[in-house]
């Protein structure tokens, strides 16, 4: 995109911004219009499937373990749909993408360690050739229709989300909703959380859970990697509203 000549330096901060906002997926785009008091990045762990790399080297059981992870998704579009049947949740408009990550040690103590066990999982100490797929899903929450005009930083209704979240998918820190960074601009946010979202490295990471910086620390074995590849070409993983 040519910068237009004769710009004054407000425009050049728009033509920036613009630049910057390219590779953003277009049923992204109208959330940079938003106020950022409106928006909050959701994080939801969905569920968690515990596996050895003779269970994946079986193909029976590997067909198992995939149906499981798709049926895990499958739940958490159902039971979101049904916030808004119930009109606990109507009038969001969301953005976001499902995600896997895999954990190979379980430090007792550790934020995932203890959100793992309050969701039933088993978080015995890991054998060496066993992991735990955690399904997950992040996304934008656009809250525009429904903020009341005296909810000027947005945590009325925050909070009211976070109850409904803790109730349906309760658990110790399995889901969190943080407003945009305040040094950023919206739309600058916005393309970095549709990166995150989008990213799908594969690799083992540590922290990530609460308010503990992500750390990636190496890749995952290829048998992992294939099986992820194999989860995601099964079933959408896409997760947005219709408006």
């Amino acid at each position: 995109m040519p910068r237009p000549s004769g710009m004054g330096s407000l425009s050049l901060a728009v033509w920036i911004e613009m630049k910057k906002a390219q590779g953003l997926g277009r049923s992204w785009k109208y959330l940079t219009t938003c106020e950022k008091h409106h928006l909050r990045m959701i994080t939801i762990i969905i569920g968690a499937i515990r596996a050895t790399e003779i269970e994946i080297n079986d193909q029976v059981r590997k067909h198992e373990i995939i149906a499981d992870a798709i049926k895990m998704v499958a739940q958490f579009r159902a039971d979101w749909v049904g916030l808004g049947r119930s009109r606990r949740m109507v009038g969001f408009t969301h953005r976001g993408e499902f995600e896997i990550d895999i954990k190979r040690d379980l430090a007792p103590g550790s934020h995932i360690h203890e959100t793992l066990g309050s969701i039933g999982c088993n978080t015995s100490p890991l054998g060496a050739g066993e992991r735990i797929l955690v399904i997950h899903v992040h996304l934008v929450l656009d809250a525009t229709a429904v903020a009341d005009a005296g909810d000027v930083d947005g945590e009325m209704w925050t909070n009211k989300v976070r109850d409904i979240m803790l109730t349906t998918w309760p658990g110790t820190r399995r889901t969190q909703a943080k407003a945009l960074y305040a040094k950023q601009t919206v739309l600058v946010a916005v393309r970095k959380i549709y990166g995150y979202c989008k990213k799908r490295r594969y690799e083992y990471s540590t922290g990530g859970y609460g308010d503990v910086p992500t750390k990636y620390v190496a890749p995952y074995e290829w048998i992992w990697r294939r099986l992820l590849i194999k989860i995601y070409a099964s079933t959408k993983t896409e997760f947005r509203s219709k408006k």
